[in-house]
């Protein structure tokens, strides 16, 4: 798709995003002709395989803080059609992360993905699932009704990655782990 060929030219050359937006003061995705959305969607879809990690994420968080242009609604959307990509986009979890620190009345939005993903199941990418668990941690106590619903050996694992998450549901439900 030539959107994607422009995705990698700009990434590439992301200095274009600073000297775009401070000439024109208007945000890149205005030449594009495409929606904030379909923009920030269409970074995640970048093969890494193609263009640097570093430079896509830097991409991806040039864009969510433009607050005025990505707004919880929009947010929202876009995660919503990243949770339903096949494969999952290697950076979906930094996206929630990010929007729920901006958003934190995406809350329970962002809880209701998370159960999404454990039918996608999440754990089977290592740097996916690492991204899961410290959602979860994030969204305590929302997220226990996430991890008890998680297969039992992928529980283990999450409250192994983080302690934190363990001890809170400890305390929530008694001794889950000896």
């Amino acid at each position: 798709r030539n959107i994607i060929f422009l995705l990698l030219c700009v990434v590439n050359f992301q200095i274009f995003f600073y000297l775009y937006y401070s000439i024109i003061n208007k945000p890149l995705f205005f030449i594009l002709s495409v929606t904030p959305t379909e923009l920030l969607v269409a970074l995640h879809a970048i093969d890494t395989s193609q263009a640097e990690l570093k430079l896509i994420v830097k991409a991806t968080s040039l864009c969510i803080a433009e607050k005025e242009v990505y707004t919880h609604e929009v947010l929202g959307v876009v995660m919503q059609q990243l949770v339903e990509m096949n494969p999952l986009p290697t950076l979906l979890m930094r996206t929630v992360i990010q929007s729920h620190t901006l958003y934190p009345r995406l809350s329970g939005f962002i809880t209701n993905l998370l159960q999404r993903l454990i039918v996608k199941q999440v754990w089977k990418s290592k740097l996916i699932w690492d991204g899961f668990v410290k959602c979860c941690q994030k969204l305590q106590p929302q997220s226990m009704g996430v991890l008890i619903q998680l297969p039992a050996s992928q529980l283990l694992d999450a409250l192994q990655i983080c302690p934190d998450l363990k001890s809170f549901a400890d305390a929530e439900f008694g001794e889950l782990v000896e």
